[in-house]
């Protein structure tokens, strides 16, 4: 009989702060995050702001660590092929978690975009879950 555990990694900030700063239409990446085995995968998150909010997430795949952590690598990260956003939009400070179904890769962090009114104070905290059978 197998059982089903569920583990949480941080998403963090590339100087290792939980609270990501996003200040206005700026383009942030989180440290990478190593997949690991899992057949399930959700990610749960929150903004808060003194202002408005207004951001977009997506997930970036990679077989290896970033070169440089925080920063773009069109190398060796890319946002998969057909694969949704996870917001488009977020405009709240609710918690949110959705399920997501990344393609296999060895590592993954999130890009996340301030657009239009997104306030200089804006932070996104955020979790990855992943459960697995053992």
């Amino acid at each position: 009989m197998s059982k089903q555990i569920a583990t949480k990694t941080g998403m963090l900030s590339s100087t290792h702060v939980a609270a990501v700063p996003v200040a206005t239409t700026a383009t942030v990446y989180t440290r990478s995050v190593l997949m690991g085995s899992g057949e399930n995968y959700a990610l749960q998150y929150k903004a808060t702001s003194d202002g408005t909010v207004l951001l977009k997430i997506e997930l970036e795949v990679g077989l290896v660590p970033p070169t440089t952590e925080g920063s773009a690598d069109t190398t060796n990260y890319c946002v998969p092929e057909n694969f949704a956003d996870i917001e488009s939009a977020l405009a709240d400070e609710n918690l949110h978690q959705k399920n997501i179904a990344p393609p296999v890769s060895k590592y993954c962090r999130l890009k996340i975009t301030g657009s239009g009114a997104n306030d200089a104070t804006t932070t996104l905290t955020a979790t990855l879950i992943k459960q697995s059978d053992v």
